[in-house]
């Protein structure tokens, strides 16, 4: 028995917000939260609609994801928030696949284009995955020569270092 509770105790100690279940449980808890996370990564404020967790996106003859933490605001925008505690790897590539599938997400059939809704990726990483030291980088589709945003609506992903 004593064996049993030095393990869990060992796990227990291990868990932090950016644990998988335990950032799911509390999102679904307090939806408050991920509307906090959003406001102070995004800038947005945000209305919250209600909060999912562990969503499917399908992506037909193609890899699908797991959204760990999508938050549906009122105005029709949807947010994604991976905590993600991975050292290295793919973190970019991952948030960036996920941003691409979620705004190809963004209109249902037969929906004009206008109607397209934002989008937002928030990768929350424990380590500085960037190496360039800074909390927050924004990654958004930019027209190369005038640095100008190509659209208000844009699939934006966020890569937060919340260790710091």
């Amino acid at each position: 028995m004593h064996d049993v509770d030095s393990k869990v105790k060992m796990i227990l100690d291990e868990e932090t917000l950016l644990s998988d279940f335990t950032f799911r449980i509390v999102c679904e808890c307090f939806p408050d939260f991920p509307s906090y996370i959003i406001s102070i990564i995004t800038g947005d404020d945000v209305d919250v609609e209600h909060v999912r967790t562990q969503v499917r996106i399908m992506n037909p003859g193609g890899r699908d994801i797991i959204a760990d933490v999508l938050v549906y605001a009122k105005d029709g925008c949807v947010y994604d928030i991976e905590p993600n505690s991975y050292r290295e790897g793919e973190s970019v590539e991952r948030g960036l696949y996920h941003t691409h599938l979620l705004g190809a997400k963004m209109l249902a059939p037969a929906s004009a284009w206008q109607e397209r809704k934002r989008c937002c990726v928030i990768m929350l990483n424990k380590h500085d995955v960037m190496g360039e030291g800074r909390q927050i980088i924004r990654i958004e589709a930019l027209d190369t020569e005038s640095g100008k945003r190509v659209s208000e609506k844009d699939a934006l992903l966020f890569m937060a270092f919340v260790s710091a």
